[in-house]
């Protein structure tokens, strides 16, 4: 863990929470906004420097923190995000984790649980309050190809494995974005996400993962 940006407007909340970044990653650089016109300026000239977590609250007064969102995957590729939050309505967890963000974290979350958090997103899952009423769809149900669309079954997120699918059909990103009305850039961060949690680093790789477990699960018990 290198550089970690944290963005809120509140001031205990950013002392508190670069407190227990500096606790949980002791050699990583922790930078600080309070703005939305303060991380902009910063994004301007560290665009190319390497991010490896993002904890950004969706409630800034200046800026809308979806718009916010889409730029930082823009600016800074794929990176790890989290979203602050001090809603717990499941229509702006679904929305958020649909966007990207690899956790929903509501302000009003135990330190405990702020750092599951962290440890499940940097691991490469994606965190979900306990107390969401945004239940996930079935289990057991498969997506037309052979793809599980639960995102249990692989670790990823609904909108990840509507991604997923479409990888498997052989889309291309542009493709992508088109048929399920996502930017470019939200699926670039979906894609490098799939990735990273399948424990590949091409698409032709997680294709195969995929086609393995569908293997797997035509295999009679």
């Amino acid at each position: 863990m290198n550089r970690v940006l944290l963005i809120d407007d509140h001031p205990l909340v950013l002392w508190a929470m670069q407190r227990e970044l500096t606790r949980l990653f002791p050699h990583a650089q922790v930078c600080t906004f309070n703005s939305d016109q303060s991380l902009r300026q910063y994004l301007h000239t560290a665009s190319r420097t390497r991010h490896d977590l993002v904890l950004l609250d969706l409630s800034l007064p200046d800026d809308d923190g979806f718009s916010l969102l889409e730029t930082l995957f823009r600016q800074l590729g794929w990176t790890t995000v989290l979203a602050l939050s001090d809603s717990e309505h499941p229509e702006d967890m679904v929305r958020a984790i649909d966007a990207g963000v690899m956790g929903f974290l509501p302000k009003r979350l135990s330190l405990q649980e702020m750092c599951q958090a962290l440890t499940l997103a940097t691991a490469g899952a994606v965190f979900v309050p306990s107390t969401s009423q945004a239940g996930p769809p079935d289990a057991g149900a498969p997506s037309p190809n052979g793809t599980p669309t639960h995102p249990m079954a692989l670790g990823l997120t609904p909108r990840q494995c509507d991604v997923l699918k479409h990888l498997c059909d052989g889309r291309q990103n542009k493709e992508i974005a088109r048929v399920l009305g996502l930017s470019l850039d939200t699926v670039k961060a979906h894609v490098a996400a799939i990735l990273r949690a399948l424990g590949v680093s091409t698409r032709t790789q997680a294709m195969q993962v995929v086609a393995a477990q569908r293997d797997r699960s035509r295999q009679p018990a």
